[in-house]
């Protein structure tokens, strides 16, 4: 097996305030298909 090998990621703090604003501004629908399951993504 091979080592484990750390790694760093570097992402800009303007990056991560975009991501956090829009995260922040997501609408999720008000509620559920009926009987759907997974055919049209993840359940609520």
């Amino acid at each position: 097996m091979s080592p484990i090998i750390p790694f760093k990621i570097d992402v800009p703090d303007a990056s991560l305030a975009r991501l956090k604003q829009k995260l922040e501004l997501t609408r999720f629908p008000e509620g559920e298909i009926e009987e759907a399951g997974w055919d049209y993504g993840a359940p609520l």
